[in-house]
């Protein structure tokens, strides 16, 4: 649970700075500007299309299913709602706009 926490305060902070650290979340981040998406759809969309290819792979080459959990399910369903809240919260308390104007041309 804290780590759920912790993972979802992080994750909304690169969203909203625009300097996310990991592909999956340059392609939600993506999805929420390109597509107009929540941040709720496209991270719980993403998260369950990553758990079926997940599934998938490891039923097709280990035909069992291996490092899929209880937290994994919770994290997958959870994950794109608590983010989607969090980032709007802080959206709403905190400004995240570059300081510096050549920075911001980037972001």
């Amino acid at each position: 649970a804290i780590a759920l926490v912790i993972i979802t305060i992080g994750v909304s902070c690169f969203l909203l700075c625009g300097t996310p650290v990991l592909p999956f979340d340059t392609v939600v981040r993506a999805f929420t500007m390109e597509k107009n998406m929540t941040v709720r759809k496209a991270r719980t969309g993403f998260d369950v299309i990553n758990l079926l290819l997940t599934l998938t792979v490891s039923l097709i080459f280990l035909r069992r299913l291996v490092g899929i959990g209880v937290g994994t399910l919770l994290s997958v369903l959870l994950m794109g709602t608590l983010i989607g809240k969090t980032t709007s919260w802080m959206k709403a308390r905190l400004d995240t706009r570059p300081k510096i104007a050549w920075l911001q041309k980037l972001v």
